[in-house]
């Protein structure tokens, strides 16, 4: 059911952030994203808030403990710091997230999908993104925010690109902070 399987992800949630990832290997993260994305993509149907399927007269949403605990995964996947694990987790999730945003019809698709990229985003390294990521989810974003009229998924969006927008100022702030001289005041007191 629906409630088993928010308790066997949950429970894999707690078990990922355990020492904050750093038992996980890039292989173990490359099998976790690749073995999430199906349960995402098979319960991320056109459903309304009662259960009934989808049609054009009925608002539809997505089950919101499901993303949730699925965005707190990916994200603890994306932080971990063994190295090579942030990117096994982006190039095992980018191509089917950047496919379903294409999906205009199935805005709750598109949303949902973008929450998971926004997760991989804010788990990034201090480095930042990685050689790609941007340039690998922009087109389809972009093109999917032009003929996007659900609220959501611009929420969604507007979420993304803070997210990378502060990656982006942090570590050209830190870049910036490196080239500054250590005033000889402050080193005294040390």
């Amino acid at each position: 059911t629906e409630d088993t399987l928010a308790l066997v992800l949950e429970t894999i949630s707690y078990v990922v952030d355990l020492g904050k990832g750093s038992w996980i290997t890039a292989d173990l993260a490359e099998q976790l994203v690749n073995a999430m994305l199906p349960v995402w993509v098979k319960n991320n149907k056109g459903m309304d808030c009662y259960g009934l399927h989808y049609s054009l007269t009925v608002q539809s949403c997505l089950d919101p403990i499901l993303i949730s605990v699925l965005t707190d995964v990916f994200m603890s996947l994306a932080r971990s710091s063994q190295p090579g694990v942030y990117q096994a987790v982006v190039t095992a999730a980018l191509p089917t997230l950047c496919n379903a945003i294409t999906s205009i019809e199935e805005y709750w698709v598109v949303s949902s999908a973008i929450e998971l990229l926004n997760s991989i985003a804010a788990g990034a390294p201090a480095e930042g993104l990685g050689e790609g990521f941007f340039a690998t989810v922009a087109p389809p974003l972009f093109a999917s925010l032009s003929k996007a009229e659900d609220r959501d998924v611009q929420q969604v969006s507007i979420r993304y690109g803070i997210t990378v927008y502060r990656l982006l100022t942090y570590r050209y702030f830190r870049m910036a902070c490196s080239f500054l001289p250590v005033s000889s005041a402050r080193t005294q007191n040390k």
